[in-house]
C-alpha cells in the first residue's frame, strides 16, 4: 500500500506550482498589455467576436483595415469590428486637420496612440483619413483593375466587337491618384463601324478627412463617329467625400477648365479645331449592394461655348459581380452626349448620343 508522508506531499504540491506556473506563463503570452509597440516579429489583431490574428498590417482607408495573415491571406477587416490592434512596425498617418506623423501604433477602445519621436499622441479612429505601412514597397499603393471584352457574330454578316478597360488608383497617406480608360471597336463585314476611346485621370490632395484639392486633370476623348478625333481637357478645382465607409464612397468636384477639340473632318469656310474655357463638374459613387456584388456611378459633366458643344457629359454606370479576390465579371452602360456636335465636310451633324454597353471580365490586383 503506497504511503503518502509529509516529503510526498511537499513534492507534489511544487510539481502542481510549476504546472500552473508554466501554463500561466503560456496564457501571458497572449495578454494584450504585453502586446506593445515594441513587439517586433508580427502586427496583432483582435476582433470584438475575441478572434485573435497575427500578421502583417497594410493599410487602413474608408474604415476598412488591409491584413495579411500567412494562413488566411489577405484580409479586409472593418474598424468597427475590431477590439484592438497592435503594429510592430512604423507607419504613416494623415490626420485630419494636423499633419501626417510616422510612428508604431496601438489601437483601443476607437481610440489610437500613435508613438512617435517627438512624444505619443492618442486620437479618435474618426479623426484619421488613412493609414499607410511606412516600410511598404510601392506596389502596396497601388489599386489595378484591367477587363476585357468581346462580341463576335456569323451569318449573313460577320461582327466582331473588342473593348479595353483600365482602372489605376494611388493612394498615400496623403494623396490619392485615379487613372480610368475605357475603349471600344466594332467592325461589321471587315468595316469599322464604331470606335470610341475615353481616358481621364486627376491627382487630389486632402486637406481634411473629407476635403480634398484638384491640383491636376486630364481627360481624353476620340470617337471619329462623332466627328472627333481627339478632345483633351485640362482643370483644376477641389472636391469632397459626402460618404466615405467601409460600404459607400460619393464624392463630389469642381472647378474651371480648358478643352481642346480636333475635328475628324469640317466643312470648308471652318476651323478644323476649337478651344475654349470650361466649367466641369463630376462625381463618383460607389457601393457594395451585397456581399459580392459592386455598383458604380460616374458623371462628368462639362460647360462649353457654343461653337465647342454647348455642354458634354460622360456617364458609366456599371455592376460588378465577384468571382474571386482577383477576378470578376462586369456589365456596363456608358453615355456620351455632345449638346451640339459639330457637321463634318460633308455637313452631316452626327447624332448627340452615343450608348455603349459592355459585358467584361476582369482582373485585380491588390
Amino acid at each position: 500500500m503506497l504511503k503518502i508522508n509529509g516529503l510526498h506531499v511537499i513534492l507534489l504540491w511544487l510539481a502542481m506550482t510549476l504546472a500552473l506556473q508554466a501554463s500561466t506563463n503560456d496564457v501571458r503570452t497572449l495578454v494584450w498589455s504585453q502586446l506593445s509597440a515594441q513587439q517586433k516579429q508580427y502586427d496583432w489583431v483582435e476582433l470584438k467576436n475575441n478572434e485573435r490574428l497575427s500578421g502583417y498590417f497594410t493599410y487602413y482607408y474608408n474604415d476598412i483595415v488591409t491584413f495579411k495573415s500567412k494562413k488566411l491571406g489577405l484580409l479586409k477587416l472593418k474598424i468597427r469590428d475590431i477590439r484592438q490592434f497592435v503594429s510592430s512596425r512604423p507607419a504613416s498617418f494623415n490626420i485630419e486637420n494636423l499633419a501626417v506623423l510616422y510612428g508604431k501604433f496601438i489601437f483601443q477602445n476607437e481610440k489610437m496612440t500613435i508613438y512617435t519621436h517627438e512624444g505619443n499622441i492618442t486620437i479618435g479612429y474618426d479623426q484619421i483619413v488613412s493609414i499607410y505601412h511606412g516600410e511598404a514597397k510601392e506596389s502596396n499603393y497601388w489599386n489595378i483593375k484591367i477587363g476585357f471584352n468581346t462580341n463576335i457574330r456569323g451569318g449573313n454578316s460577320k461582327q466582331f466587337d473588342y473593348g479595353a478597360s483600365v482602372d489605376m488608383t494611388r493612394r498615400t497617406a496623403k494623396s490619392r491618384f485615379l487613372l480610368n480608360y475605357i475603349g471600344n471597336i466594332a467592325n461589321v463585314s471587315d468595316a469599322k463601324t464604331s470606335e470610341s476611346h475615353s481616358a481621364t485621370s486627376s491627382f487630389d490632395y486632402f486637406k481634411t478627412r473629407h476635403f480634398f484639392l484638384r491640383p491636376l486633370s486630364f481627360s481624353f476623348y476620340r470617337d471619329p463617329f462623332q466627328n472627333i478625333s481627339s478632345r483633351l481637357s485640362y482643370g483644376v478645382g477641389a472636391g469632397y467625400d459626402i460618404i466615405r465607409n467601409a460600404i459607400t464612397t460619393w464624392s463630389i468636384t469642381g472647378g474651371p477648365g480648358y478643352q481642346y477639340t480636333r475635328f475628324t473632318t469640317s466643312l470648308e469656310d471652318e476651323s478644323d479645331y476649337d478651344e475654349t474655357f470650361s466649367l466641369i463638374l463630376d462625381t463618383l459613387y460607389t457601393t457594395r449592394l451585397i456581399h459580392n456584388i459592386g455598383f458604380t456611378f460616374g458623371y462628368k459633366l462639362s460647360f462649353l461655348d457654343q461653337e465647342s458643344g454647348s455642354y458634354t457629359h460622360h456617364m458609366i454606370t456599371k455592376f460588378v459581380n465577384a468571382i474571386n479576390k482577383n477576378f470578376d465579371i462586369g456589365v456596363s452602360l456608358v453615355w456620351d452626349r455632345i449638346e451640339s456636335p459639330s457637321a463634318d465636310s460633308d455637313g452631316v451633324v452626327p447624332n448627340k448620343d452615343d450608348y455603349r454597353m459592355m459585358l467584361s471580365i476582369g482582373y485585380k490586383y491588390n
